[in-house]
């Protein structure tokens, strides 16, 4: 910028000019920061690049998703408080004292992907909805609860079903 100015006589550049020129500096910065703002916090989601496999811990057959307790990925919900956001399955799992509860990752509100999980709170990216862990809504504008799934416990595999 500083260049530009530079080159700039007074006398050639006229204040429409001058206006014009900063002002698509000025759209371009907020065009720039909106794209930045948007991709960053997919980009930060842990669960990417993580897809299911064996050594994860997680299997997806159908509407069944499994989990091995014992996987590299899948072992974050062994202990109480852990989270899990599956991408693949569009699916939350946490841990609640022991209890292991899998929810629909789509926010009920206008359906965008939910995968933050902190103070024991599901947080929506959009709209900024919460949900607590048993997928009650504690802040809108979400009004309908996270769809529940079924979820079995067998030692260390967890097989949780999508209705």
């Amino acid at each position: 910028m500083g260049q530009m100015m530079s080159a700039m006589k007074p006398e050639k550049c006229s204040r429409r000019e001058f206006l014009r020129w900063a002002g698509s500096l000025s759209l371009g910065t907020v065009v720039f920061s909106l794209v930045g703002c948007d991709t960053g916090g997919m980009e930060s989601d842990p669960d990417r690049g993580n897809p299911p496999g064996e050594e994860t811990g997680i299997t997806i057959e159908g509407n069944v998703v499994t989990l091995d307790l014992t996987g590299s990925v899948a072992r974050r919900v062994a202990e109480p408080g852990g989270f899990l956001h599956i991408d693949a399955a569009d699916m939350l799992v946490v841990n609640v004292n022991g209890t292991i509860r899998a929810f629909s990752a789509i926010c009920t509100h206008q359906g965008c992907e939910i995968r933050d999980f902190q103070n024991n709170l599901f947080t929506c990216w959009c709209h900024g909805s919460q949900f607590d862990t048993d997928g009650q809504v504690v802040r809108g504008p979400a009004s309908s609860p996270l769809p529940e799934y079924t979820v079995e416990r067998n030692g260390n595999i967890v097989r949780i079903t999508k209705r």
